[in-house]
């Protein structure tokens, strides 16, 4: 499998070349959806320190406003900690950041939520969750906040 992905389409009449890293064409692979799970871990972990029950505000979340399968999906894995068994383990998210803030480095344009979020999962890999599912970046939040790990 080639390490680029080489697309040519029209633009208001003239041929435009592109050759980008197939990980900013996968949809599990790009930082917007990784923010998604970091956004509902720093969601899930007020709501925990609030007293209230993740699990059912994710769920209304996922069926209104959020209505999307990033949410639908991980918004129940994450309210209830269930990263095993790993989809896409936290080092292949890294690996797929890390291609994302290269390329964007190479043009100068800087990515600083891409770049939060691989700080999430250097920090998950360090404390021992490298087998979780990436999702468990969730943690993160959950640890700035005080919260016991749920795993």
């Amino acid at each position: 499998m080639s390490d680029e992905v080489d697309i040519t389409f029209r633009c208001m009449g003239s041929d435009v070349r592109v050759i980008i890293a197939p990980s900013l064409l996968a949809g599990d692979s790009t930082p917007q959806l990784a923010a998604a799970r970091e956004a509902m871990g720093e969601a899930a972990a007020m709501m925990r320190k609030s007293g209230v029950d993740p699990a059912a505000a994710l769920e209304m979340l996922s069926k209104t406003i959020f209505a999307a399968p990033v949410y639908q999906g991980y918004g129940p894995l994450i309210a209830h900690g269930r990263f095993t068994p790993a989809g896409f383990r936290l080092p292949l998210g890294l690996k797929d950041i890390d291609l994302v803030l290269q390329t964007a480095a190479a043009a100068n344009a800087p990515m600083p939520t891409a770049s939060l979020l691989r700080d999430r999962f250097v920090s998950a890999i360090a404390k021992g969750r490298a087998d979780l599912d990436w999702s468990a970046i969730a943690l993160g939040a959950a640890d700035d906040a005080g919260l016991k790990e749920s795993r």
